[in-house]
């Protein structure tokens, strides 16, 4: 799991104070690879009661999995940065 996810993605995972819901939201941060603003996001909504609840699970999960902002490079570059100092 530690190759998974960042300090930033277990500093988030701390907050949820219920031991199963933080599994499952370790487990679906990795199958999905979500961002830790995605995992913020989705720990705000309350995910994981929403899928408690929910009585198509499967299709909250592909609405979920579709609108989810990927973990990528691109987003941990985001802002630009100019080295000319350097040559």
């Amino acid at each position: 799991m530690i190759t998974h996810l960042s300090y930033n993605h277990f500093a988030q995972l701390t907050k949820v104070v219920d031991i199963v819901a933080r599994r499952f939201y370790e487990e679906e941060c990795i199958r999905g690879n979500w961002s830790v603003r995605e995992l913020k996001r989705q720990i705000g909504s309350l995910y994981y009661e929403r899928t408690l609840l929910s009585k198509d699970k499967r299709r909250l999960a592909a609405q979920i999995e579709s609108a989810a902002e990927q973990d990528s490079l691109t987003l941990t570059l985001r802002d630009p940065y100019v080295f000319d100092f350097l040559d």
